[in-house]
């Protein structure tokens, strides 16, 4: 068993276990959506480089990557990724910024918010020299633009996905993942968790 799966554990970190049982590697790791950079501080451990996108750090979020940001291997980017090269209204939650999102289907559930304008990006047009093993996509029901606009990374590098699996895009999801030879290979909960897909070839490989 590969080493670094046997120190996470089957049930410590479901989404590295998923992948490194596939045959994932551990080259370069996207944390999409990295909100205050819990993801990150895992995936640094595993990865031998991090870039996390999110679009709006203020004080306090600054200090929760101050350590992050002493890391060589760690790389935070201050923009969204999405499918076009633009600046959006992120519709920002005062109560919780983990669920702000650009989607105006998520409106109701933000009870008090107000927009933002940031800087989006197409993961295609963004200067990653490295390998792509892992990609975890968390931005409240923006996923598919952001896979729409990674469609040539993601042909390229192959990487396993995980994604945010909300009820919103989940149909839109299916549908994208279909077209790139993924398969869905867990789920964590039914109405609005977090999905892993693995490239159609690796499974095959298993």
């Amino acid at each position: 068993m590969n080493s670094v799966l046997e120190s996470i554990g089957a049930n410590i970190f479901w989404p590295l276990y998923a992948h490194l049982k596939h045959n994932g590697g551990t080259n370069t790791c996207l944390d999409v959506g990295s909100n205050r950079g819990i993801h990150s501080q895992i995936y640094v451990g595993v990865f031998d480089t991090v870039h996390a996108f999110e679009p709006s750090i203020d004080n306090r979020m600054e200090e929760k990557y101050r350590k992050l940001l002493q890391l060589e291997k760690f790389v935070l980017h201050n923009y969204a990724l999405g499918e076009g090269n633009e600046k959006l209204n992120l519709h920002t939650c005062l109560h919780d910024w983990g669920l702000s999102s650009f989607n105006d289907d998520k409106i109701p559930q933000l009870k008090e918010y107000k927009d933002v304008e940031v800087q989006v990006k197409r993961l295609d047009d963004v200067d990653i020299n490295t390998k792509i093993d892992f990609i975890k996509i968390d931005v409240e029901a923006w996923e598919p633009k952001v896979i729409v606009g990674a469609l040539e990374t993601i042909g390229k590098h192959r990487p396993t996905i995980q994604c945010e699996y909300d009820v919103l895009v989940r149909d839109t999801l299916r549908v994208l993942f279909k077209e790139l030879n993924y398969s869905r290979v867990y789920t964590q909960k039914e109405q609005k968790g977090d999905a892993i897909f693995i490239p159609q070839e690796r499974i095959n490989n298993v």
